[in-house]
């Protein structure tokens, strides 16, 4: 074999291995495309189902709230006029600063 040869079949093997990388390069972008793709469809389900329960058990909370105010009406307006005062009284401490 010559010179010529040898470095035509060379190139010949080296030109099928950059082939063949250039092929399996292409399909492992497309594997991790889809991959990416199903974790962001798993992420977004997820945050719709803690979404859905935080909304349910808050609905559920200010249920609960107005059914206490309702029992106790006066009671329920004296504890917020109090809160409120305590309330004025930390934040202006703090401004006093």
């Amino acid at each position: 074999m010559t010179v010529r040869e040898e470095a035509f079949a060379r190139d010949k093997a080296e030109n099928q291995e950059y082939t063949n990388l250039k092929r399996d390069v292409e399909t492992l972008r497309k594997d991790l495309a889809k991959l990416s793709g199903g974790l962001l469809n798993d992420a977004k389900s997820s945050a719709e189902q803690v979404l859905n329960s935080v909304n349910q058990k808050s609905q559920k909370v200010v249920h609960q709230a107005e059914e206490k105010i309702g029992e106790k009406p006066f009671l329920s307006l004296l504890m917020s006029f109090v809160l409120g005062l305590i309330l004025a009284k930390v934040l202006d401490s703090r401004s006093a600063r």
